[in-house]
This record gives structure tokens, sequence and C-alpha cells, in this order.
């Protein structure tokens, strides 16, 4: 939504009309549809109201632990391996993701996978994904971030 209408924002300024042509395999998607509307305000309640049922930000906070590697084999073992461990005694009121690609799998030469975690509270999901990573060892040519309440899932 956001990008389709900053695009067609710059289209037909100054004393030329604009036309934007978006080309997707999703044309009924409602961010398409909004956006051709210019409906910010049913975008956003729509958006919210998503994120309201499915415990996602500003609802409940959202943490992504991301793995990379040059091994793309090892960047996704070392994630299903804190998998398993996050699911061991996970605390009430945290959903665990499944181990999946990133949006963007490669990036300047290294493969990355991610999980997902959403809590309405903050603290014990921190602590427990802490506590995890304190007691794993990682392969060498791995590197796992923790992103607490991430603003991007890339």
């Amino acid at each position: 939504f956001q990008l389709i209408t900053q695009v067609a924002g710059r289209a037909g300024r100054g004393d030329l009309e604009g036309e934007v042509i978006v080309q997707t395999f999703t044309p009924h998607s409602p961010s398409i549809q909004f956006a051709r509307k210019h409906d910010f305000d049913g975008f956003s309640e729509q958006e919210l109201e998503f994120r309201r049922q499915f415990s996602f930000p500003p609802y409940a906070h959202c943490a992504v632990l991301t793995s990379r590697s040059t091994h793309e084999r090892r960047a996704e073992f070392t994630l299903q391996t804190l998998h398993l461990r996050l699911a061991e005694n996970l605390p009430d009121g945290i959903t665990l993701g499944e181990v999946l690609p990133s949006p963007l799998i490669r990036s300047h030469g290294q493969f990355r996978f991610q999980i997902t975690l959403r809590s309405h509270r903050a603290r014990p999901l921190s602590r427990h994904v802490q506590a995890v990573l304190a007691r794993t060892t990682l392969p060498e040519d791995v590197t796992v971030v923790f992103d607490m309440d991430a603003l991007n899932f890339s």
C-alpha cells in the first residue's frame, strides 16, 4: 500500500498528467484496491483489525530470530535447532512460528532464515529467547540476530 501510494503520488506532478501501471499476480489484494482508491482510512482500519486478530504489533510484541551463513544448510539447521530449544518449556502466551526462509533469502552472499515469535508481554518473550541463545553454541560460520519488536522482516 505505502509503496504504491508513494509512486502514485510522484506521477502527474506539474503540468502533465501521470499514470501508474501496477503489474501484480494479486490485483484484487486489499492493499492494491485501497491504494487504487486513495483510501488510507479504509486500509488502516482493515490492517489494524488484521493485526489485532492475529496478535501483531501494535497489539502484541513481535520478535524475529534470523540466521545468516554462506552455507545454506547450516543457516537453516542452526535455526531448526534453536526452534526445538525455544519450543521446550515455552512460556504461556508466546506463539512460536516455524523456521522459514527470510523474504530476502540471500543477501551479500549469505543465506538467511528466520523464526517469528509473538506475545502480548515483551519481558517473558525476550527472557526466553535470550536464555535459549545463552545456552546454545552456534557454529562459527553462522550468525544469529535477535530483533525484539522488529520493524522489518526482510
